[in-house]
C-alpha cells in the first residue's frame, strides 16, 4: 500500500471521511505532541427566589448586558471569596 500523508482538509466533515477510510495509526508520524486541557466541571443547582429578587436579579443583568445566570454566578463567587 502506498503511504500517503494527511491532507489539508477544508472541513470536519472531510476529515471524518478520510480518517472513516484511513487508518489513523498509518500516520503516526506525521503527529505532534499537543497538551490540551478541558475546563473544570460545573454543578447545577436549583433554588427558589421570592419574586421581588427575581425581579431585580433580572434587571441588574439585562443593565450589565449579561444573562442572569453569569450574574448570579458572579455574586455567589464574589460571596465566596471574600
Amino acid at each position: 500500500m502506498k503511504k500517503t500523508s494527511i491532507p489539508e482538509f477544508k472541513t470536519d466533515r472531510d476529515a471524518a471521511i478520510f480518517f472513516d477510510t484511513h487508518d489513523s495509526t498509518d500516520f503516526i508520524s506525521e503527529t505532534v505532541k499537543t497538551d490540551i486541557s478541558f475546563p473544570q466541571p460545573t454543578h447545577k443547582i436549583l433554588i427558589s427566589l421570592d419574586e421581588k429578587d427575581w425581579r431585580l436579579l433580572r434587571r441588574k443583568a439585562s443593565l450589565s448586558k449579561i444573562p442572569y445566570t453569569h450574574l448570579l454566578e458572579k455574586i455567589i463567587h464574589t460571596q465566596l471569596t471574600t
